[in-house]
C-alpha cells in the first residue's frame, strides 16, 4: 500500500509524482520532472460543459412546456379527468435540468498539470473542505518550483 503526502478522491501526491487514482488506486504516475506547467485556479469542475448546459436547458424548456399544458388542460372545460401523472410529469425533467445547469455552472479549484501535450484537470474540493489548501500550495511550490502558477484573483482560498 502506498502512503502518500497528499490524497484526494482523484489524485494523490508524493515524492515520485503525481499520482492518478480511480477508486483509490493508481492507475497513472506523473513524474514531477515531466511537468512542464502546473496551474492552480478557480474554474468549471466538469470537462463536458456544453453538453450538461445543453441538455439541462433541454429539460427545462421540456418542463415549462409540460407545465403550461397542464394549465391548460385545468382550464379547458370539456376535460373532465385529469390524471396525477400528468400533473407530476414536469417535476423529474425540472429537477434534473435544474441540477444539470448548476453543475455546469459550479466553480471550484482546479489544479491543471501540462505534460507534453496532455492536459490533466484535477479538483482540489477536498483539499478546500479539509483547509489544507495552504500545505498543498507550499508543498508543490517545493517540487515544481517556477512551473507552478497561481492566478491571484483565486489566492483567496489560499489564505485559510
Amino acid at each position: 500500500m502506498n502512503t502518500y503526502d497528499f490524497e484526494s478522491t482523484d489524485f494523490a501526491l508524493s515524492k515520485q509524482g503525481v499520482h492518478l487514482l480511480r477508486s483509490g488506486f493508481n492507475y497513472k504516475t506523473i513524474d514531477y520532472l515531466d511537468i512542464d506547467k502546473a496551474t492552480i485556479k478557480r474554474t468549471r469542475e466538469i470537462k463536458n460543459v456544453t453538453l450538461s448546459m445543453t441538455f439541462g436547458f433541454l429539460l427545462l424548456g421540456f418542463a415549462i412546456l409540460q407545465t403550461l399544458h397542464v394549465i391548460n388542460i385545468f382550464n379547458d372545460p370539456n376535460v373532465h379527468t385529469i390524471y396525477i401523472e400528468l400533473i407530476i410529469l414536469p417535476l423529474f425533467p425540472g429537477l434534473v435540468g435544474i441540477y444539470l445547469t448548476y453543475i455546469a455552472n459550479k466553480k471550484g479549484l482546479i489544479l491543471i498539470i501540462e505534460t507534453g501535450h496532455k492536459c490533466q484537470k484535477l479538483r482540489l474540493r477536498d483539499f478546500v473542505k479539509n483547509k489544507t489548501t495552504n500545505q498543498l500550495r507550499n508543498y508543490l511550490n517545493t517540487k515544481l518550483s517556477y512551473r507552478l502558477v497561481i492566478f491571484e484573483s483565486d489566492l483567496e482560498y489560499f489564505m485559510i
